[in-house]
């Protein structure tokens, strides 16, 4: 609440306090601690009701050598109010945080100010209002039928366990029946007696454990040092999260404006585009593994072929070595 606030309000009461002083001076008085604002409190409580100052003048001149008895007083008036707990000496001296000072004057300056508004109104306003409000309660009552708000016979049960108690009810116990809930008893009695029996032998066979405290330290040492360097971790987190991560978390959300559309849809055809090209490269790539794979098969068909040529060749050229040389013997004969 700005300072300006505290002055109209307590302008508005007739504070003594508040005469021709600026908004940071009523702010120090209410927040700073000191014998002003004492002084303030003293004067708002007296004018909820005027025997308090006396009572509080008396305690000031009274109160030398030992501790103020005033605030004591001052804590027990503001608690029974509800405006502060029992303990809150702090809250009556100002040493406690502003915002918890803050909503504590509030409070008691809202409360002084209705007070002086209906004395200013006088009794007949009071009783006007008084009644109005009992009109209004009366008004609210006969809305509903409070027979049914405050009946004397309710049925605690659930519908399905009413069923059931009634059958129970009505139907008779018989002589039957009431041997087998004998047996029963029994029975549940024999085992009873046979599980406790159980349980001392499992007692007096089996001796708990004894623990070697100097295994124990080492492990609870080791343990504290873990709990403690989590601890800092998340102290450490913490103050990280308070000075940079938190202020960046309270932003609104940015405001786009038309251009952002545009540029979002740009991108998303630059992006469509990019893969586009991308598949074309891949079918590209494949195309010329095709082309070269075809062209070494073809490479590899012809160089058979050639080697098979020049075979043949070799062949015709021996067999015509043959007959120059069958025809050079035929000759020479």
């Amino acid at each position: 609440m700005a300072g300006s606030t505290w002055v109209q309000r307590l302008e508005s009461l007739d504070c003594p306090y508040v005469e021709d002083v600026d908004e940071s001076w009523v702010t120090e008085l209410i927040f700073k601690p000191g014998e002003a604002r004492i002084r303030l409190l003293q004067w708002l409580f007296a004018r909820l009701e005027p025997s308090i100052e006396e009572i509080l003048d008396n305690q000031t001149i009274q109160a030398s050598g030992r501790g103020d008895s005033r605030l004591q007083t001052l804590l027990f008036i503001a608690s029974s109010l509800g405006l502060c707990a029992t303990h809150d000496i702090e809250l009556i001296k100002g040493t406690c945080p502003a915002s918890k000072q803050k909503i504590f004057m509030n409070t008691l300056i809202d409360v002084v100010c209705a007070i002086d508004q209906s004395q200013k109104m006088g009794s007949g306003h009071l009783e006007k209002k008084f009644t109005s409000n009992c009109l209004l309660m009366d008004k609210i009552c006969h809305q509903e039928n409070l027979q049914q708000v405050f009946l004397t016979n309710i049925n605690l049960f659930p519908y399905d366990l009413t069923n059931i108690t009634r059958g129970s009810e009505s139907a008779s116990v018989t002589e039957k029946d009431y041997k087998d809930l004998l047996d029963s008893a029994s029975s549940i009695a024999d085992q009873l007696v046979e599980r406790q029996n159980q349980l001392a032998d499992l007692k007096s066979s089996y001796s708990p454990c004894e623990y070697d405290m100097n295994k124990i330290r080492p492990i609870l040492r080791r343990l504290k040092l873990t709990l403690s360097t989590l601890a800092q971790i998340m102290a450490g987190f913490s103050h990280c999260y308070e000075t940079e991560i938190k202020t960046w978390c309270q932003k609104p959300s940015p405001r786009l404006s038309a251009l952002g559309l545009v540029v979002k849809r740009v991108d998303s055809l630059l992006a469509h585009f990019s893969q586009t090209l991308q598949g074309i490269a891949t079918i590209k790539g494949s195309y010329e593994k095709l082309g070269n794979d075809f062209m070494t098969q073809t490479d590899e068909a012809l160089s058979e072929e050639q080697i098979a040529t020049v075979k043949t060749l070799d062949g015709v050229r021996r067999s015509v070595d043959i007959l120059e040389k069958s025809v050079s013997r035929l000759l020479s004969n």
